[in-house]
């Protein structure tokens, strides 16, 4: 039995706990807010969350017990507690592993056979000539926007109050970096420059 946002372990899951203390109305906050459904199966599918399952918020549960299509799209606040149970449970003492997780994911997408042909054929500048429009397709109700040169970028998110986190920002940005990577950059180096509640600032360079 899964327990209510407000009775979430501390303890067992500090970042879990401190993101849904932030959020407005818990769970419920930001319904115009939504992500695809891919990113969350991915990491149900990659992590054996049937040990805490009774110590997770009950609103995920169903997400848990019956898994949205890949297609479909699921509360972005709610593909954040995945993101941030994952990270509290499986990788505490190794945050770094966290991230490196979900670029990794990114990475073997790239190398698949759907897009292998197509990434030997582009550029980075192309990549990020389309990062705002590639945003949009896994998420919806925030705004990335791109300046970028031929081998320089930064970044700007912005969101509605604590939707996103220093770490979440960090994971999610991992796909952006993959996808450069498979365009062919080398010697990849980037940060996250400033984050607020509302807005979070990144820049990058490559070869």
């Amino acid at each position: 039995m899964a327990v209510s946002e407000s009775d979430v372990d501390p303890r067992k899951f500090p970042r879990l706990a401190g993101y849904l203390r932030n959020l407005p109305e818990g769970l419920d906050s930001y319904p115009d807010c939504i992500a695809k459904a891919s990113l969350y199966r991915r990491l149900i599918e990659e992590h054996d969350f049937t040990p805490i399952v009774d110590q997770l918020p009950s609103k995920l549960l169903p997400l848990l017990e019956h898994p949205e299509p890949i297609n479909t799209w699921i509360p972005a606040v709610q593909n954040n507690a995945f993101l941030l149970a994952m990270t509290d449970h499986f990788y505490n003492e190794d945050l770094r592993a966290a991230v490196s997780w979900y670029r990794d994911v990114r990475e073997r997408m790239f190398k698949s056979p759907l897009y292998r042909m197509m990434m030997a054929v582009i550029s980075p500048r192309y990549i990020l000539r389309g990062a705002s429009k590639r945003w949009e397709t896994f998420h919806r109700g925030t705004v990335f926007e791109v300046e970028y040169g031929d081998h320089h970028a930064n970044v700007v998110l912005t969101y509605p109050h604590s939707l996103q986190t220093r770490l979440i920002i960090r994971m999610l940005t991992g796909g952006l970096l993959a996808a450069l990577a498979a365009a062919g950059a080398k010697d990849i180096k980037w940060g996250i420059t400033s984050v607020t509640p509302t807005e979070a600032r990144l820049g990058a360079t490559w070869k």
